[in-house]
């Protein structure tokens, strides 16, 4: 259950959550995906009248439209969010009754709305409930709905998967979740669909020019993740250039930017090894994906100082800067793209590093850890 997943009209959200789905049913799991979508939606700037059914090569997914309230703060203490978790929460219920099969574990992605709806699903089936919790911060959340709803939310689950160990930390500490319940599976890849592809060649095919250094930039352009910081950041870089690959209201524009714009995720790679240098100058991350697939496709790193950056690379593979310090951005990034040695050492150590995060291994972890859930309700029922 999430609220994050690919449609037909936004086949580029939740990539990462469908990847997870596609390597369980690879491995024989049956999977239904519950993923509700508000009426109106804000990314389109349209009205969902109906279930528009999954992207292609789906397995069943069940996308309901529900009317959703936002996360306005009215006063202190006092959010629509709660209404929107009803509303999400009342969606999930009726994907629930029209599953072809009765499930033996509710997964569910994100705490907020999924894992918190998902709790009413596990009561009503009689089936243990499984948080997957992949957030970048908590607390917008413990902003709209409060530090202790978050907290008995976490604590009902049967077990929470956590991507770093920072948020298991979270989790721990400020919702007193025991730490037996909680295990750590950090954000992996399919090297099937990331890995090196030869830089003359990728820009050849993306109508890029040949000798010029580039700079890539993946994620949503806004303000947390630094779009904006990496087109100051290569200004003071001569002759440098950037692509950046995600979409948003920080849209970067001028003679710099080659490219600024969503591509299909198989197309990513390609661009990504394009580039000669990934920079992603981020202020909050859970377990980073795009980082991830910049090592996966050997490209060096510039990203933040910051925990959840410092569990994904090594000092090997990638430079870690304070993420608002645009001038430490810039010869950070200067510093790789003027040493070819350099960059070559630390393009062999992302490679290496990245080599060791399997998306089948994750999705084999995380169902083993599933597995174990369903055998201790079991027991507990008899």
């Amino acid at each position: 259950m999430t609220n994050n997943y690919p449609s037909r009209s936004l086949p580029h959200v939740g990539t990462f959550v469908a990847a997870l789905v596609h390597a369980w049913a690879d491995a024989g799991v049956e999977v239904a995906v519950a993923a509700p979508v508000p009426y109106f939606s804000p990314t389109t700037g349209a009205l969902v009248l109906r279930d528009e059914g999954p992207a292609e090569h789906e397995p069943t997914v069940l996308r309901p439209p529900f009317p959703s309230f936002s996360n306005v703060t009215l006063a202190p203490g006092l959010s629509t969010a709660r209404l929107s978790l009803w509303s999400f929460g009342r969606a999930v219920m009726r994907c629930a009754e029209r599953m072809s099969f009765h499930p033996d574990v509710v997964y569910a992605h994100f705490l907020f709305p999924a894992a918190h709806a998902a709790l009413r699903v596990g009561a009503r089936r009689g089936v243990p409930v499984v948080g997957a919790l992949g957030e970048a911060d908590f607390g917008e959340w413990e902003r709209q709905v409060g530090v202790r709803m978050a907290a008995r939310t976490a604590r009902a689950l049967d077990a929470i998967v956590a991507v770093s160990e920072e948020n298991a930390l979270h989790c721990r500490e400020q919702y007193d979740v025991a730490p037996d319940r909680i295990q750590v599976v950090p954000n992996a890849i399919d090297p099937e669909r990331f890995h090196p592809i030869d830089r003359r060649a990728a820009r050849e095919r993306l109508g890029l020019t040949a000798d010029r250094p580039i700079v890539a930039f993946l994620g949503s352009f806004i303000d947390r993740k630094g779009p904006l910081r990496v087109l100051e950041a290569i200004s003071g870089l001569p002759d440098t250039a950037a692509v950046f690959l995600g979409a948003g209201p920080q849209t970067p524009e001028g003679e710099r930017v080659l490219f600024a714009g969503r591509v299909p995720h198989d197309e990513v790679a390609t661009w990504l090894s394009a580039a000669n240098v990934f920079v992603l100058p981020t202020t909050a991350e859970g377990s980073p994906n795009a980082v991830i697939e910049a090592m996966a496709c050997g490209l060096p790193v510039v990203s933040s100082d910051i925990p959840a950056l410092r569990e994904t690379t090594t000092p090997e593979a990638a430079t870690l800067v304070p993420p608002t310090d645009v001038d430490a951005i810039r010869e950070a990034t200067r510093a790789i793209l003027e040493d070819e040695e350099r960059a070559t050492r630390m393009s062999a150590a992302a490679l290496a590093l990245a080599s060791g995060r399997s998306l089948a291994a994750r999705a084999e972890r995380i169902r083993v850890a599933l597995a174990k859930v369903v055998a201790e309700h079991e027991r507990a029922k008899h």
